[in-house]
């Protein structure tokens, strides 16, 4: 063995063809001398991510449903000529829950990131 060399152990793991060639190809975008090199980097300092996607589920059902009581309102406004404090108040609220969840959303990917 060369006396030169700092990592003398050796990992099998078996891919197949297709597994394989994307592999080499995420190897050379990542700009490393070898497949080695890369799947050494991701498996030392990659990040796993199991992320739940429960919580864009119900930003999208919330949107859905916020949808629906704002063409309600579009079309009594229609309907009256008149637009109500509440239905102001309504909307205000809704913004402001809609960009709550955003951020929220927002702060789980970017914590992904660190």
């Amino acid at each position: 063995m060369d006396k030169n060399r700092t990592k003398s152990i050796i990992l099998k793991f078996r891919v197949n063809q297709k597994e394989k060639e994307i592999i080499e190809l995420r190897a050379v975008q990542a700009n490393k001398k070898s497949t080695s090199a890369y799947l050494r980097k991701i498996a030392l300092t990659g990040v796993i991510v199991n992320y739940d996607n429960q919580q864009l589920k119900d930003l999208r059902k919330s949107l859905i449903g916020i949808s629906t009581n704002i063409n309600q309102i579009a079309v009594r406004v229609n309907s009256t000529n008149r637009f109500y404090d509440d239905d102001i108040q309504y909307m205000k609220k809704v913004l402001n829950d809609i960009w709550q969840s955003l951020n929220s959303v927002q702060l789980s990917l970017h914590s992904l990131s660190q």
